[in-house]
């Protein structure tokens, strides 16, 4: 008997690889959607997950590509590219920096043929605008209001859809580099914009936890009347302080916040996402609690940070975890 297909854009990425991996252990046969299925760099990251797992080539700017990727499957998990040139690709990430489709086109286009290939269960990973009480100061930012353009499509088409609010990535201090030894001996912390006070990071280790967290929302799709709801995903609200804090006490090493206050180029849709997710006085997630109470109630547990900084963090930097007590 044939295995059921779920797609999965964005499959190199650090959300998307973790929903690959989930999905492959719950039997799907995964289509891992990406320009570049046959690269070497591809391979090797898809290969230990064995033949559930299907590099499948994806163009977000051809209409036929997305159709084909989508055709046949059950589960869709999207997430739309955000256009930055100026801004490269992870450290080790597969795909070259993005240039396309923005991110309303993108999105429209993945719900727009997930609807007509009649897909069971569509997850969306987006954001509500959090920036608009802020545009005086902010303006527009391109990744926050092009994805919520999308929310208002996918509910239009009345797709079998979850939404996930993912919050800000602990993944990235470790993908980034955000974080680094010195010759003494001691780490620096060079989070772009981030600030000593104020807990405003709603923090997420995307790798442990996105992808665990879909496939349990598509365990209790019907039985919690799931279909248009949306989920913010994160652990908790936190500030720099808090992170050197974990991380002085993790590592027994001397930790500083030596954060610079440009992120790229100065201006660029991704400087200013950084600094607004670290400034005190915004609110990144403006509706719904964190942690999510209805993921809590399904006896969900986020990573927490200290979790994240024994397990992926520290070895990352040749660092020894302190022992527990």
């Amino acid at each position: 008997m044939a295995k059921p297909i779920a797609a999965v854009v964005a499959s190199t990425g650090t959300s998307g690889f973790s929903v690959v991996k989930a999905l492959a252990a719950k039997g799907y046969h995964v289509r891992a959607l990406t320009r570049s299925p046959t690269g070497e760099k591809t391979v090797a990251k898809f290969a230990p997950l064995g033949p559930n797992v299907e590099p499948f080539h994806f163009d977000v700017s051809d209409a036929e590509s997305i159709k084909m990727a989508l055709e046949g499957a059950e589960v869709v998990f999207a997430v739309s590219i955000p256009e930055d040139d100026k801004l490269e690709a992870a450290p080790g990430s597969p795909e070259s920096r993005y240039e396309g489709p923005n991110e309303t086109e993108q999105g429209v286009a993945f719900a727009e043929a997930a609807s007509a290939a009649g897909v069971k269960r569509y997850i969306w990973s987006t954001l509500d605008d959090p920036v608009l009480p802020y545009r005086e100061e902010y303006g527009e930012i391109k990744t926050f209001s092009e994805k919520a353009a999308v929310n208002h499509r996918v509910i239009a088409l009345d797709l079998p859809a979850v939404m996930i609010h993912q919050g800000y990535f602990m993944d990235n201090i470790s993908n980034f580099d955000w974080a680094v030894v010195k010759d003494d001996g001691s780490i620096s912390l060079v989070v772009p914009h981030m600030q000593e006070n104020g807990e405003c990071l709603p923090l997420i280790s995307v790798a442990h936890d996105t992808g665990s967290v879909v496939s349990l929302l598509l365990d209790h799709y019907d039985s919690h009347n799931l279909k248009h709801k949306a989920f913010n995903l994160a652990h908790g609200l936190y500030s720099g302080g808090f992170i050197a804090q974990t991380i002085r006490e993790e590592s027994g090493r001397e930790v500083t916040i030596d954060s610079p206050r440009v992120f790229g180029v100065i201006g660029s849709d991704y400087d200013k996402l950084q600094k607004f997710i670290c400034d005190p006085k915004t609110v990144y997630f403006p509706a719904g609690e964190v942690p999510d109470p209805t993921l809590k109630s399904l006896g969900f547990v986020f990573q927490d940070f200290k979790g994240f900084v024994r397990e992926t963090l520290l070895p990352k930097l040749g660092i020894e975890p302190v022992p527990l007590k």
